[in-house]
C-alpha cells in the first residue's frame, strides 16, 4: 500500500476501504464469521458514513428493516441501510427510504480521499456505495462520474486535498427487464474537508 490507490466497495464489501473511512467492526451475536461494520461518528472526522445496523444487518431500534430489489433477475429482500450525516445530526442515522411497495428507492454514494497511511506522499480514493446501485451507476459512466466530481469540487472556494463527498442516488426499478438501476443526483451532492491527520 505504498503508493496512490482507488479502493471500491462501501464497509460491508472492503474491510480496508471501511477502516479508513471511519468504521470498526462488532460480531453479531450468534453468527460466527459476520461482522457488522460501525461508523465511528465520535471521531468526527468524517462528515458522512453508512448506517448498517444496530445488531445486526438492517436493525434499527429493535427492528430489522429491509426493502425489495432486484438481484440477479429476482425480486430479493435486502437489510435497509442508512446514512449518518453527521452535519446535520450526530444522534440518529436517515434510514434508506422505500417505495409505497417497499422497493428501495434511494441510497447514497460516498467518494473519500484520504492520506495512504503507509505513505503520507500518497493518497487512498474510496468510492462507496450502501448498497451498490450508485457504485455501479458511478462505475458505468465513470468518464462522465469523474468530471462532476472535478465540478463539484471546483464549486467550493477552498480546495482540500482530503475531501469526502456524498452524492443520493435515486433508484429505479424495471419490472419488466427485472433490474434495478440508480441515478446519481450531482445537484445534491455535498463536500467536506477531511483532516489530513486521517
Amino acid at each position: 500500500m505504498n503508493c496512490n490507490l482507488v479502493l471500491l466497495g462501501g464497509p460491508v464489501a472492503n474491510e480496508i476501504a471501511a477502516e479508513l473511512s471511519g468504521y470498526h467492526f462488532q460480531q453479531i451475536r450468534g453468527k460466527q464469521r459476520d461482522k457488522l461494520p460501525v461508523f465511528d461518528r465520535e471521531s468526527k472526522k468524517f462528515s458522512w458514513g453508512f448506517f448498517c445496523g444496530d445488531k445486526d444487518f438492517g436493525d434499527f431500534d429493535g427492528l430489522r428493516r429491509s426493502a425489495t430489489v432486484f438481484d440477479a433477475g429476482k425480486e430479493t429482500r435486502r437489510p435497509l441501510y442508512g446514512l449518518w450525516d453527521l452535519q446535520k445530526d450526530a444522534e440518529r442515522p436517515a434510514l434508506f427510504s422505500t417505495d409505497d411497495v417497499g422497493f428501495l428507492s434511494q441510497e447514497a454514494l460516498l467518494i473519500t480521499r484520504v492520506r495512504n497511511p503507509s505513505n503520507s506522499a500518497r493518497t487512498v480514493l474510496m468510492i462507496a456505495g450502501a448498497h451498490g446501485y450508485s457504485l455501479l451507476a458511478f462505475c458505468s459512466h465513470l468518464e462522465t462520474n469523474l468530471t462532476q466530481l472535478r465540478e463539484l469540487r471546483q464549486r467550493q472556494p477552498e480546495q482540500h486535498a482530503y475531501f469526502q463527498a456524498m452524492i443520493p442516488a435515486a433508484l429505479n426499478h424495471d419490472q419488466k427487464a427485472r433490474l434495478t438501476k440508480a441515478e446519481l443526483l450531482w445537484e445534491d451532492a455535498e463536500l467536506a474537508k477531511v483532516p489530513s491527520a486521517v
